[in-house]
């Protein structure tokens, strides 16, 4: 089950507001981007006179992401190549937006507020719909040379097993999820 999940937290972490509805991938990007923007003003709508001023928006996204550009360069789970998520959103929303991917924008939540606060590093292994992981090292996060550490799910483990989201076949991803 795919979903989009809104929270709005204060600075602290402390989540003020949650909502989550189906991401249906299969209507389309702008569907999805469309349902990611209606979150955020449902979101607004849950907080009325007690919401707090806005200070951006944060959006994580499966699959391969340029963090620096905001662009979601590969996901495979979503059908998108090479699309520029932040301007999308933040053209949409009037907010500025950070984009990074989903398991790695988790990892460096629980690095913040969760189990591993306070710790210079750890690992955070997502296994559901898909599976991907997240590193902090030294206190940072981690993202490889190429950009693409934590992306475990799609490591070929049977290299006759079924097809994978990808492309390839008998990955991690479409053995275990």
């Amino acid at each position: 089950y795919s979903r989009v999940v809104g929270v709005v937290t204060d600075l602290c972490g402390r989540v003020m507001a949650r909502t989550e509805v189906a991401t249906r991938p299969e209507t389309g990007l702008e569907s999805v981007l469309d349902r990611i923007a209606r979150t955020a003003a449902q979101l607004r709508d849950l907080l009325g006179a007690d919401a707090p001023r806005l200070v951006g928006v944060g959006v994580g996204v499966p699959g391969l992401v340029d963090h620096e550009a905001g662009v979601s360069r590969f996901s495979p789970n979503l059908g998108w190549e090479q699309v520029p998520v932040a301007r999308i959103l933040s053209e949409r929303l009037g907010l500025p937006v950070c984009v990074d991917n989903d398991v790695r924008a988790a990892t460096l939540a629980e690095h913040w507020y969760g189990a591993g606060e306070r710790a210079a590093n750890v690992v955070v292994l997502y296994v559901g719909s898909a599976i991907g992981s997240g590193l902090v090292i030294g206190g940072q996060l981690h993202y490889g040379s190429t950009g693409a550490a934590g992306e475990i799910g799609h490591i070929v483990v049977e290299p006759d097993g079924p097809p994978c989201s990808c492309g390839k076949y008998g990955c991690l991803e479409a053995v275990a999820s």
